[in-house]
């Protein structure tokens, strides 16, 4: 017993019944071979309780894992593939607390005595054997003593750090995870419990209601599984948990689960359907990647985030919603996704990353979302049967390189808000498309037609019913027709030109018609200021209007816009005439008075 006892001080063990802490560590290990086979057949004692002997050969009576019965629950004999041809007498018979034994060897061990499990309570303690086994041991004169012996391909434990989760994988190819708490996160496949030795044997998974997540590389490369369900209370699945699953077709993501992480169902050729939980919050990079023969994919709004690759070269999928949450997609995200004929990018979407969809060669239509800021180089390369883009945003996205449409015609029409397309026009990236259907057409045409002081405006428009004239780049206002009349004042040069308006979305300027004027001071005109007087000016209710010369005179009422408001006659021998003006709003108007303008002013 010396060396054991030196064993543990080492440890920092101080007695047999001292707490463990590391779960699985080796508290101590030692042969237990027969005669001159001793170093051929050894054990060890985990701090999870469970004796493990593997070797070759005969095992000496009475072995040295003797003096630790009383830590002793779990006992595994052989490793797969091990021959231990008998098991020594007393090896346990100190072990009073065994709740369970597992023998891997590929016939049942021979008892060299009677004693091999003196203190052992035979209705109480499970065995575990080869399937192929389990009639012979139910019939052995030793092993037939148990009363609980089941066929099994293999079992263990498989909790992380505070869980209690063990596992079984069942002579039909099931295996089984029971128990609460999280599974461990495996670096990889081959070092899970059923590792290279079973993992071509699992066909079905069974994951329990109580388990918490699913282990990195869990189930990775488990080439035969054709069945997985996951329990109720699953929050996490791992990275490449099921990675290279090639034979799986089908899988249900519960509402508990939030995280998928990367690598997930990488390369699962045969998954055809997945359902996607509504919590799941992010799909991590390559999740999905390669799993060739997926043909649609439902991404809930609770998604926030779409890892790089996470569906790249699911050259089946043809049905895509992307969730109304997702805020960010990744670089090459759906990019080989060649089955996709249309794609909608939802409002929330901020930032589409480099080839997020590129070789989607059979899209035809795309919807780009209004909050989106940033799209990354090649993003739609070789979309080149896109047949239209519509694009929400009123700012356009920043492109971050020359090849985000390469091989997209630059015919095709770029559907934005009317009111923005000359950014769209100007922005890089963007500038590369000719077709802006939204576009309204400027007005042409424009012409000026002089009389003295009054100016005939006019244009021509394709469809638009409301313009806006200016006169020397001020505005004179909105026009619902294609022609105005200005009255000219002052001597000058006045250039007018116009652009259409169509509700909040206005064309680009006509071209401009100047036309210059020179105010005549002529005996006409010295007579008409003289003969006709107009007051008050400003006038509130009344405007009077008195003609000395007892003459008939046509007399126009015009506001600053030329609008017409009025029209009237003076008659002969009439001195003076009264217009109304109370109904007018407060501002600037024009009285033409056999051709000659009386400006006044409405209080």
């Amino acid at each position: 017993m010396r060396k054991f006892t030196l064993f543990f001080a080492f440890l920092g063990i101080t007695a047999v019944n001292s707490s463990v802490q590391a779960q699985d560590t080796v508290v101590v290990t030692s042969e237990c071979g027969g005669g001159a086979n001793r170093f051929e057949m050894c054990w060890k004692l985990t701090s999870d309780s469970v004796l493990t002997i593997w070797g070759k050969g005969v095992m000496m009576d009475s072995p040295n894992f003797g003096g630790y019965g009383n830590l002793i629950k779990t006992v595994v004999i052989g490793n797969h593939g091990d021959s231990i041809d008998n098991i020594g007498d007393n090896a346990f018979s100190s072990c009073s607390k065994i709740t369970s034994i597992t023998v891997r060897t590929a016939f049942p061990p021979v008892f060299r005595g009677s004693n091999v499990f003196n203190s052992t309570q035979f209705n109480n303690v499970l065995l575990y054997v080869p399937c192929d086994q389990l009639n012979a041991y139910e019939t052995h004169p030793d092993w037939g003593n148990f009363r609980n012996i089941f066929g099994i391909i293999d079992h263990g434990t498989c909790g992380a750090s505070g869980g209690n989760l063990t596992w079984k994988l069942e002579c039909d190819s099931t295996l089984t995870i029971s128990g609460s708490g999280k599974m461990r996160d495996y670096f990889y496949y081959a070092h899970t419990p059923w590792g290279d030795a079973c993992r071509n044997k699992i066909k079905t998974v069974i994951i329990g209601n109580d388990v918490t997540s699913i282990g990195d590389n869990a189930f990775a490369e488990c080439i035969n599984l054709t069945s997985v369900t996951i329990g109720s209370n699953v929050t996490s699945i791992g990275r490449s948990a099921f990675d290279i699953c090639i034979n799986l077709p089908f899988v249900n993501i519960g509402n508990n689960v939030d995280s998928i992480k990367d690598a997930a169902f990488r390369a699962c050729y045969n998954l055809v359907s997945v359902s996607i939980g509504g919590n799941v919050t992010s799909i991590g990079e390559s999740a999905f990647f390669d799993c060739g023969s997926l043909t649609s994919i439902i991404i809930p709004n609770k998604v926030k985030t779409i890892g790089n690759k996470a569906f790249a070269e699911c050259a089946k999928l043809i049905l895509l919603s992307i969730g109304s949450g997702v805020t960010s997609i990744g670089q090459e995200a759906f990019s080989y996704c060649s089955g996709l004929t249309s794609i909608t990018i939802p409002d929330s979407v901020r930032t589409i990353g480099a080839s997020a969809f590129e070789y989607c060669g059979n899209i035809t239509s795309l919807t780009i979302g209004s909050s989106v800021t940033n799209m990354g180089d090649r993003v739609f390369y070789r979309c080149n049967k896109l047949t239209g883009i519509t694009v929400h945003a009123l700012i356009p996205p920043v492109i971050g390189g020359n090849l985000a449409f390469f091989y997209v015609s630059t015919g095709i029409p770029i559907n934005v808000h009317c009111s923005v397309i000359p950014d769209y026009k100007a922005a890089a990236g963007w500038s590369i498309f000719s077709n802006y259907p939204g576009e309204i057409a400027p007005p042409y045409g424009i012409a000026v037609a002089a009389q003295d002081s009054i100016f005939e405006i006019s244009w021509e428009s394709a469809a638009s019913t409301k313009y806006e004239l200016y006169r020397n780049d001020v505005s004179l206002g909105i026009i619902d027709t294609t022609a105005y009349t200005d009255y000219i004042l002052n001597s000058g040069t006045y250039c007018y030109k116009v652009r259409a308006i169509d509700e909040d979305c206005v064309s680009e300027f006509s071209d401009t018609a100047c036309q210059a004027y020179e105010k005549p001071v002529s005996i006409a005109e010295t007579r008409l200021i003289a003969s006709v007087q107009v007051f008050p000016n400003p006038a509130d209710n009344e405007l009077r209007i008195t003609i000395s010369n007892n003459q008939i005179c046509d007399i126009r009422l015009f506001d600053i816009v030329g609008r017409q408001i009025s029209v009237g006659q003076s008659q002969v021998g009439q001195s003076e005439i009264i217009l109304d003006v109370s109904h007018l709003a407060s501002g600037m108007y024009f009285l033409k008075i056999d051709g000659k303008v009386v400006k006044f002013i409405k209080e």
